[in-house]
């Protein structure tokens, strides 16, 4: 397993047997005439270091900080040696983070065909900044920042910034899933779509067993004039499993649609919502209509609601099919932005054993404390719920 240092930053040591390749703009001394192997003799084309790196092994790329580039890596064929090894694509010097500015093209992807492999696993993507500044609308096709399409497991993405894609980092794919993912200390803000239910913040599909997604942030996406219901800060949907899964420290603020929308279960806690449409939204879904996991929403915050351009929003926390769980120590207040007001929104579903404890909704003007149909609370027990809706 990883370790982190004092400050929380995962540390990744270099194999007995691997290599670090060295990147760096022209400005900054790259060229690719030289070795790639040490700081004093890095290459300047993406493409070309990628090709020093050996498929499963634990090699490293870094990148010379305030670096410049034209473009990202393109389609990514190789995977890392193992949890405590992955394939690194780091930094080293001082400064700013190097920044690729990938045109209307992707930073990195995998996908099917090629000559990829059908997984791609152990690979760690760290301290990166890419924006698409070309991009401006995804009518001929999405533009993601990482994407990926295949398989994978034991990806890490920490400390990076995207902006300006159609999603900031995307997960999807009809395949075996995306397996212990670390999702960390991201800049997801600024993405945008022009069509379908896409132009997320983060876009996490297909996920299984032990992720972890925290202390990103998910800032303003897909707002005015491509606000749509189904444009979020963070969404996870159906069809993954989150049972051992974790969303934590995070922070979601004035979004197209819902600030935090996990509908597969797991753990939700200690987040910060500010003036989305749909602060949280959570789900234990294995498809739509089935619950199938239990569902624990701890110590949230969500400041403020929104509407959907002309539609009235501001709903505090929704919930649906939750097959246990529990709903504890969250405080909801000072809504004056959103026009349709709700506190608890037991959406269509069933709930079992499920307990609401020790929550606070104060300040957040018009509407109701509580929607639900007297079938979903007999499933639920609520408990010490301080409610001052000051209409």
């Amino acid at each position: 397993m990883v370790a982190l240092d004092s400050s929380g930053w995962s540390q990744f040591p270099l194999h007995a047997s691997a290599k670090r390749v060295y990147l760096a703009d022209v400005t900054s001394g790259g060229d690719d005439g030289n070795s790639g192997l040490t700081p004093e003799l890095p290459k300047a084309t993406p493409s070309v270091a990628y090709d020093l790196l050996t498929h499963q092994s634990g090699d490293q790329l870094l990148v010379k900080k305030g670096s410049d580039f034209g473009l990202g890596f393109g389609q990514w064929k190789k995977s890392g040696l193992s949890a405590d090894y992955p394939m690194l694509i780091g930094t080293y010097g001082s400064g700013a983070r190097p920044i690729f500015q990938t045109g209307n093209a992707y930073f990195l992807f995998t996908s099917g065909g090629g000559g990829s492999p059908s997984t791609i696993d152990f690979l760690a993507i760290t301290d990166i900044e890419a924006t698409a500044q070309s991009y401006t609308g995804n009518g001929s096709g999405d533009v993601h920042g990482v994407s990926f399409a295949i398989a994978s497991a034991s990806i890490t993405i920490e400390g990076c910034r995207f902006t300006n894609f159609t999603n900031g980092i995307n997960f999807t794919g009809a395949h075996a899933g995306h397996a212990s993912f670390r999702i960390r200390r991201n800049d997801c803000s600024l993405q945008f779509a022009t069509t379908g239910a896409v132009g997320h913040g983060i876009y996490l599909g297909n996920a299984q067993d032990l992720w972890i997604v925290e202390e990103n942030i998910c800032d303003s996406n897909s707002v005015s004039p491509n606000e749509t219901e189904m444009r979020h800060g963070f969404y996870m949907p159906e069809g993954s499993n989150g049972t051992f899964g974790i969303l934590r420290r995070n922070i979601s603020s004035r979004n197209a649609a819902t600030g935090f929308n996990l509908r597969v279960g797991g753990t939700t806690e200690n987040n910060l919502s500010l003036q989305n449409p749909v602060s949280f939204y959570q789900a234990g879904i294995s498809s739509p209509g089935v619950a199938a996991y239990a569902c624990y929403f701890l110590w949230n915050v969500a400041l403020d609601g929104a509407n959907i351009e002309a539609s009235g929003r501001g709903h505090a926390f929704t919930f649906e099919d939750w097959l246990g769980g529990e709903c504890k120590h969250n405080i909801f207040a000072h809504n004056s932005t959103g026009t349709a007001p709700a506190g608890f929104t037991l959406q269509s579903g069933t709930f079992t054993n499920v307990e609401v404890d020790d929550n606070i909704l104060f300040d957040w003007e018009g509407g109701s404390a509580i929607q639900a149909t007297a079938a979903q609370l007999a499933g639920t027990t609520w408990s010490r719920i301080q409610i001052d809706l000051v209409v």
